[in-house]
């Protein structure tokens, strides 16, 4: 580890990217009062941040394929603790030998998957606080999510272990390749998942798990239509003037963008929207289904009479096939949800947009492609009159050639 008097072996680092704990503010004041929010005078989230979070130690978190997810002093580097999900034990072994990396002993991913870090007010022990927890997923290296409390890094030992699941629990987990996202609703703090690839069914789904109930009535599945080879990649959500999460929107491997109705208060009447129908399915001109596997990003459009926007990309990079840039062109799209599904399938309902030209900015940006510039731009009438549309579409692609351009990250 760069920075420290003495060198440390640490075991590869993949796909997981580090993640920063420190005071953050998340501004979590004027939620409910059952979801923590202030009442009165109360604020129960403002004394957690000033008794709590103001004077913890700052960490970075991070998987490694060492089997272990590592706790670092975001200070000095030094390691705080670490964690081997129970996932992971039974690789530990090849792992130590002498062999491992060989053809015989090839590397293995462990605990390879993206992890969050955040604060939730929910009971565990039959305690009821404000928490700062951490979600750990292990991606290529197995099925399953671990959930560790971290509010005093410091300190940290197995009572702070909260759960894990694995696809003993709920079949539908697979390789969770997404970011996993603790949230509030109106049912309580939850965990919101995609649940991956290689999944028991081979379907898409929405994973929901409840904090204070992780394997009870409140841990629901939102799953799509029996579609197989499939898999949900990471939710982006939608909150109310409150913070409560109303909606989530997430993409899948078949190219289908799917939105989920999450305001009944009681978490079994939650529904895959549109009568389990998708928003909208992903096709290159020729028809082709565009994988989606990055979260959307949501806003809001004034033109629209405030729809949500979803904006998001096409592609995928899981597999040793995907390293060949093919013959299906990769898009970008930016739809507005107005409650109504987009349902053609040659893109008619979407205004098309494309890339004129490329110029290198001179600042040795890669290739030298830093500056494009994008036809109708600057063309707003499109969201009225006549020639209304219900979003619009840009093909990764300029001059003709296919160059394996897609979007796998949010």
């Amino acid at each position: 580890i760069a920075g420290l008097r003495e060198p440390v072996l640490l075991a590869d680092i993949v796909n997981s990217d580090p993640v920063f704990a420190g005071s953050q503010n998340h501004r979590f004041h004027d939620l409910p009062e059952s979801l923590g929010g202030r009442t009165g005078n109360s604020d129960p989230y403002g004394d957690y941040l000033n008794d709590v979070k103001r004077e913890r130690q700052e960490v970075l978190y991070v998987g490694a394929n060492g089997g272990m997810m590592h706790a670092f002093n975001a200070q000095t580097g030094h390691e705080m603790f670490a964690y081997v999900p129970s996932m992971v034990y039974d690789q530990l072994e090849n792992l130590t030998k002498l062999t491992y990396g060989m053809a015989s002993n090839a590397h293995r991913y462990t605990v390879d998957g993206p992890l969050f870090v955040g604060d939730a007010y929910f009971t565990h022990n039959g305690v009821t606080k404000w928490r700062n927890i951490l979600v750990g997923t292990l991606g290529a290296g197995g099925r399953g999510l671990f959930v560790l409390d971290v509010s005093d890094p410091s300190s940290f030992n197995e009572n702070n272990v909260l759960f894990e699941l694995t696809e003993e629990d709920i079949p539908e987990i697979g390789n969770i390749t997404g970011r996993p996202i603790v949230a509030p609703t109106s049912d309580g703090w939850k965990i919101f998942v995609g649940n991956g690839y290689n999944s028991d069914n081979g379907q898409s789904s929405l994973i929901v798990v409840d904090l204070s109930d992780p394997k009870g009535n409140s841990t629901v599945v939102l799953s799509t239509d029996a579609v197989g080879s499939n898999g949900m990649a990471e939710p982006e959500l939608l909150p109310d003037g409150q913070g409560v999460i109303t909606h989530a929107y997430a993409g899948d491997l078949q190219g289908r963008l799917w939105k989920f109705d999450l305001t009944p208060a009681q978490p079994g009447n939650w529904t895959v929207a549109f009568n389990g129908q998708p928003f909208f399915t992903a096709r290159d001109r020729n028809g082709r289904v565009q994988p989606i596997t990055a979260a959307p990003v949501l806003g809001r459009n004034a033109q629209k009479d405030n729809a949500t926007m979803v904006y998001f990309g096409t592609g995928s990079y899981l597999t040793p096939a995907d390293n060949q840039a093919g013959n299906t062109v990769q898009s970008f799209y930016a739809l507005a949800d107005t409650g109504i599904r987009i349902t053609s399938t040659d893109r008619s309902e979407l205004m098309e947009k494309s890339i004129v030209s490329e110029s290198a900015s001179g600042n040795g940006d890669l290739d030298g492609r830093s500056v494009r510039q994008i036809s109708n731009n600057d063309n707003t009438e499109w969201w009225a009159g006549a020639s209304v549309k219900r979003g619009c579409y840009m093909d990764l692609q300029y001059g003709g050639e296919i160059t394996g351009e897609r979007v796998t990250s949010k």
